[in-house]
């Protein structure tokens, strides 16, 4: 009889470890979906930040784009009219000459 009493006790003991460490992994696996719900919003967060940055940038590229497409004809026409200018001065001047 003790030792039916011993193992009972044994076995009793190792119930309650398990209960305690059932316990516990119910509190770890608690806490865990608790940290994936809140890095599943931070992630969301940040993939809405990253498409705001992305389409901020591009709309900053197009503009840029736009000053250095009208830079670039301002320049070419600047440079058409001084060039004409200086052609037809070399044309007077040539003329005046010849008269």
């Amino acid at each position: 009889m003790r030792i039916v009493s011993a193992t009972v006790t044994n076995l009793q003991q190792k119930l309650e470890g398990l209960q305690t460490a059932n316990t516990l992994m119910k509190e770890d696996i608690r806490i865990a979906k608790s940290n994936i719900v809140q890095l599943q919003q931070e992630n969301l967060n940040l993939r809405r930040d990253k498409e705001t940055l992305v389409d901020e940038h591009h709309r900053q590229m197009q503009v840029s784009q736009s000053v250095s497409q009208s830079v670039s004809q301002s320049v070419s026409q600047s440079v058409s009219q001084s060039v004409s200018h200086s052609v037809t001065q070399s044309l007077s001047q040539s003329v005046s000459l010849r008269m």
